[in-house]
């Protein structure tokens, strides 16, 4: 009897500090793999603005439309970064050339709606990214850069969801029952592996405001019958919140 008792003992105890050390090392698992998720979301963001600042600096100030449109056919290759389109708009703007799949080049009038779209069509601001949180927000992401002080513009339009979903497809894996998601700085969700998360529950989601705020780690939620750890990372361009949330046991669960 004492020598059973003993290993049990030794047996669940193990069994309790194995658990432990697993959680942990979980948790700073998912920590690094967000942090990496983040960082190739803002790469992401970095080079398109810089392709876009390549495509302007190659049009000289007093370019027609008819070389615009030559040009832009000559780039196409930047096309494959944005899948909605690229375009050469004046300062008042009309659209002077386009290329690629941009029905929304078409709908000026909506476009024009934007609360930032004078601000892309401004000749005096340096290359910037541009997205929208209002209610009213077209799900793309712009991308603008001027020719010169008095235009024309070189914009570039791509989804933000695809360019999420290529980014965490080859880092987070949501097999074991996990999710992940970004938020935008108004709290609106973005993107989501998962139709369990929704808006109704994104503030009081752990990680999401801290991220929001500029910061990065990981944390416990209790889920249920199950704990989950939540990883979280600023994408620092646009002040988004990119977060991954997995059942911690089914990855290594000590049993």
């Amino acid at each position: 009897l004492p020598l059973t008792a003993l290993l049990l003992v030794v047996t669940f105890g193990g069994l309790a500090l194995h658990r432990q050390a697993m959680r942990t090392l979980v948790g700073q698992r998912d920590e690094r793999a967000i942090k990496a998720a983040a960082h190739a979301l803002t790469d992401q963001l970095n080079q398109r603005v810089d392709e876009i600042h390549m495509l302007a600096s190659g049009v000289s100030g007093n370019a027609s439309p008819e070389e615009l449109s030559t040009l832009l056919k000559k780039d196409a290759f930047l096309l494959t970064g944005f899948d909605h389109g690229l375009a050469f708009f004046a300062p008042n703007g009309q659209i002077l050339a386009s290329d690629g799949n941009m029905e929304g080049w078409k709908n000026l009038e909506e476009l024009q709606r934007e609360p930032g779209w004078k601000n892309l069509l401004n000749p005096e601001v340096p290359a910037h990214l541009y997205f929208s949180d209002s209610e009213n927000e077209m799900n793309l992401m712009f991308v603008a850069a001027p020719v010169t002080a008095t235009g024309p513009i070189a914009i570039g339009a791509f989804s933000p969801q695809a360019l999420i979903l290529h980014t965490l497809e080859n880092i987070f894996d949501s097999g074991e029952g996990g999710s992940a998601f970004v938020v935008t700085r108004n709290r609106q969700l973005l993107f989501s592996t998962s139709a369990l998360v929704d808006n109704t529950n994104l503030t009081t989601h752990p990680g999401v405001e801290a991220a929001i705020q500029g910061q990065s780690g990981s944390t416990f939620m209790q889920t249920g019958n199950s704990e989950h750890v939540v990883a979280y990372s600023p994408v620092a361009p646009l002040g988004w919140a990119l977060v991954i949330e997995e059942p911690w046991a089914s990855v290594a669960s000590p049993l």
